[in-house]
């Protein structure tokens, strides 16, 4: 039998193998929910609702929900958080947690501003969140550039640290797309753009090495610019060689291709 779980805490690692010594692959949110598919002793191999990527958990982490919770959550209507804040529980033990931009909040009151995760009813004072929708591409790209200075860290996904493609995924996750986890997965997703001259702001640029493995991705900007986390979240120079570092002045990254992911 199946078992299924949700995340109250704000932001956990997910393991590439069974011990905190393996290397973070992703990071699950505040809200996120996943189905158990493997355990040992008290590490859980799991699924991520959102894009179905796997890797571990160790058990402090899992808060266990039933089935049929959980299929109620999916066919729920789906509430994103698009700045971090901070989020209280009631009552004599009250806690206080961070709770990231890109986080879910199951049963969303936008009266009472609470939600309701792994049996706890959590208060987002003065925070409000809509359904949700897709934004338009100027939304995308004004929202994307709010992470300038972010540092880099490798299977971050929210503001304390992205890698490439977490980046990506999480602000696009913010304003209505879904996007897989690794870049080499989102380049599959979209509509080619032939040129570097022809892509549109809020278009994804993919780069690689000699043999064509992607390995690196960043949000398109317009004007011959492209807002990629390498570092920090900054913005390059961006044409059809690839990424031109402009405090290097040296190309960082061979373009490979380039996707328009709203399908339009």
């Amino acid at each position: 039998m199946k078992k299924y779980g949700i995340i109250d805490m704000s932001v956990v690692p997910v393991r590439k193998e069974p011990s905190h010594r393996s290397e973070m692959v992703t990071e699950l949110m505040f809200g996120d929910t996943f189905t158990v598919i493997d355990q040992v002793m008290h590490w859980y191999r799991v699924k991520g609702w959102w894009d179905g990527y796997e890797g571990w958990l160790d058990e402090p982490y899992v808060t266990f929900i039933t089935q049929e919770r959980d299929k109620a959550l999916q066919a729920a209507p789906l509430y994103i958080l698009d700045k971090k804040t901070l989020a209280v529980t009631p009552g004599p033990e009250a806690e206080t947690i961070w709770v990231p931009e890109g986080a879910r909040l199951p049963e969303w009151d936008e009266r009472q501003h609470t939600c309701h995760v792994g049996g706890r009813v959590f208060t987002l004072p003065g925070t409000d969140v809509s359904v949700w929708r897709k934004r338009g591409r100027d939304h995308l790209v004004s929202y994307a550039q709010r992470f300038i200075g972010v540092p880099y860290l490798w299977g971050g996904t929210t503001s304390c640290g992205f890698d490439c493609s977490g980046f990506t995924q999480t602000v696009f996750r913010v304003c209505g797309y879904r996007l897989p986890r690794d870049a080499s997965q989102q380049a599959k997703t979209g509509k080619d753009v032939a040129f570097a001259e022809e892509a549109r702001p809020g278009d994804l640029a993919f780069f690689g090495d000699e043999e064509d493995k992607i390995t690196h991705v960043g949000i398109v900007l317009g004007d011959g610019r492209i807002l990629h986390e390498s570092g920090d979240v900054h913005i390059d120079k961006l044409d059809q060689e690839g990424i031109f570092n402009l405090e290097q002045k040296v190309y960082t990254h061979t373009l490979r291709l380039i996707k328009d992911p709203f399908h339009e």
